[in-house]
């Protein structure tokens, strides 16, 4: 199997975190006065997004720069083999601006938080079909 990238829907995403910065604002002051360089940040980190699979491992990579500094960068590999589940995921806002979220399960998680989270997929329902049936294809479950 080819390595598979996945779409995101950066537009959308940039102006679902452009709607919670403002909603934020809202509550807590001097908010809003952070939310100038908050934004190209947001932009930067939405547009570092990609993630993409083999048919071993999901990669996901993406960075943070605020100000001209790169406050994290990451690069993650999720073994199939290691996947328990995977979840669409869409509340009120995400759902008036058309966004799901993936999140992926591991066992070695060992806790309530997804491992992952693939934000704004442009095919969200195919992306987890398609790892779905590269699990069962290639990681059969040993009984």
């Amino acid at each position: 199997m080819d390595e598979v990238t996945f779409e995101v829907k950066r537009e959308q995403l940039v102006q679902y975190w452009r709607v919670i910065c403002l909603i934020v604002g809202l509550f807590i002051p001097g908010w809003l006065l952070l939310q100038v360089g908050l934004g190209k940040a947001i932009q930067h980190w939405v547009q570092s997004l990609k993630y993409r699979i083999n048919e071993n491992e999901l990669f996901i990579s993406s960075s943070f720069v605020l100000w001209g500094a790169i406050l994290y960068r990451q690069e993650k590999s999720i073994p199939f083999g290691k996947i328990t589940d995977l979840r669409l995921v869409q509340g009120p806002l995400l759902n008036m601006m058309n966004i799901w979220v993936l999140h992926v399960q591991t066992a070695s998680s060992g806790q309530q938080r997804p491992e992952a989270v693939l934000y704004a997929l442009e095919s969200p329902q195919e992306a987890r079909d398609k790892i779905l049936r590269v699990i069962a294809d290639h990681h059969p479950v040993s009984r």
